[in-house]
């Protein structure tokens, strides 16, 4: 389920009154705009991804991790799963 979908669900979730599609339209505006404008502190995901592909080696996760990793690209790919769930 995409993002846009998630929140017309919980749209539809949450208001179940006859005045359901105005405000509806306010809820999905207030998170559109909330996830325009994250909370500081709040991360990005790709920052961080590409933080971690410039600064470690596939051979620095094999030989000096004991991770279940053999590429960073692996690494990577669980950690954006991670993140998504």
């Amino acid at each position: 389920m995409t993002r846009e979908e998630e929140i017309k669900q919980a749209a539809n979730d949450i208001f179940d009154i006859e005045d359901q599609k105005r405000l509806n339209q306010g809820f999905i505006k207030g998170a559109e705009w909330a996830d325009q404008h994250p909370k500081e502190g709040l991360w990005d995901a790709e920052k961080v991804c590409d933080f971690i592909a410039s600064h470690l080696t596939d051979k620095s996760i094999i030989n000096n991790w004991q991770l279940p990793y053999q590429t960073v690209q692996d690494f990577i790919e669980d950690l954006h799963k991670a993140m998504e769930e």
